[in-house]
């Protein structure tokens, strides 16, 4: 008996939808490692904290180069701690609104990252890593202290900041040198910070009972973008490193992938089928989805968990603050905590305990 083309519509039909909905719930989501201080990245390196609370005083925008040639009023463009080189046309544009008086410019980077784009702009680049000289191993000799306007906070790896002709200190190092410097180029306002970590959120909220950084953090900020709250304060979110993995409506995206791979297979035999024929395989070929469709949000079973997680992301700072290197590819926090405690005794055995 030859199928009504009714049936054969309405299986056609289902297909469709099924292939459109499992394609659109598919999302990409970024991953960041914990040291990256994206502004999008609430991990512990993350600079997700400061921007959620600099958004209360200015109207903050996560963005780029090509989000400041869009901008027709005055605005403070902010660079911290990027994982990876301006190139010579971000540079270009950098420069131009700064020196045309438009473009208020945050800086706070203990890398060389920043390096071409500060001489550009006739300034110092970044001088050596400031250490504390008062404590012996453990990680802690990068842990310096930072006063900006009475305030004071703990930085991470810090540099110091060459005071170039114009420039005015604004922070310093405990007894060991220039910590910000403050530039006036035409109108912009230009602030030089040499650490990025007092902006991390690990540091900015307080860390294994250190105070928290915000007051420091907020009082740069507001000095670079100035009081004026009708200008936008722009947040560079374009030169951070991520992976990227796939989220969505698991069963469907499933759903999707079956189907997906269902025509792949039929693709040497689908002149060989009739529509109808053709329909039915690719339904069929996707068979739970009758069940997908009763319970269309549960989620596979994850590997890890909330605490194993949590424990990582612990780990790993541990493991930056005391000089261990992490291997490729998600680390194994069995394996980490080995290389840790292995670090720990070794640094103990050539400079005494740790102070607490």
């Amino acid at each position: 008996m030859k199928p009504s083309p009714v049936i054969t519509v309405l299986a056609l039909g289902i297909t469709l939808i099924l292939f459109i909905t499992g394609s659109s719930l598919v999302s990409k989501e970024k991953s960041y490692s914990w040291l990256s201080t994206s502004p999008i990245n609430p991990g512990p390196g993350g600079t997700s904290s400061f921007v959620e609370d600099l958004n209360k005083w200015y109207d903050v925008v996560l963005g780029n180069t090509t989000t400041l040639e869009g901008i027709r009023v005055r605005a403070t463009y902010l660079i911290i701690g990027p994982d990876t080189p301006l190139n010579d046309n971000e540079i270009e544009i950098i420069v131009k609104l700064v020196k045309t008086g438009r473009l208020n410019l945050l800086i706070a980077d203990e890398t060389t990252n920043t390096g071409r784009l500060l001489r550009t702009l006739g300034l110092p680049p970044m001088d050596g890593t400031v250490y504390n000289e008062t404590v012996k191993g453990g990680g802690w000799e990068f842990m310096v202290k930072i006063a900006c306007d009475g305030h004071e906070a703990w930085a991470s790896r810090a540099v110091r900041v060459p005071q170039g002709p114009g420039g005015e200190e604004v922070c310093s190092y405990k007894n060991d040198g220039t910590a910000a410097v403050l530039y006036n180029i035409n109108g912009s306002r230009v602030l030089i910070v040499g650490d990025s970590s007092i902006f991390a959120n690990y540091l900015y909220n307080g860390y294994d009972g250190l105070k928290p950084s915000r007051n420091v953090a907020l009082f740069l900020a507001r000095l670079a973008a100035g009081d004026s709250r009708g200008e936008p304060v722009i947040v560079d979110n374009s030169h951070y490193s991520y992976n990227v993995k796939a989220r969505g409506a698991y069963p469907l995206t499933g759903l999707w992938t079956s189907l997906a791979n269902s025509l792949e297979s039929l693709e040497s035999r689908a002149r060989e089928l009739t529509p109808q024929t053709l329909a039915l395989a690719l339904v069929v070929a996707s068979v739970p989805w009758p069940l997908i469709l009763l319970t269309p949000w549960s989620r596979p079973k994850r590997k890890s968990t909330p605490l194993r997680e949590a424990a990582i992301a612990l780990l790993e700072v541990e493991a930056s603050r005391l000089g261990v290197e992490e291997g490729p590819g998600r680390p194994d926090p069995e394996s980490l905590a080995s290389r840790i405690i292995r670090r720990a005794r070794k640094l103990e055995q050539h400079h005494g305990e740790s102070p607490q």
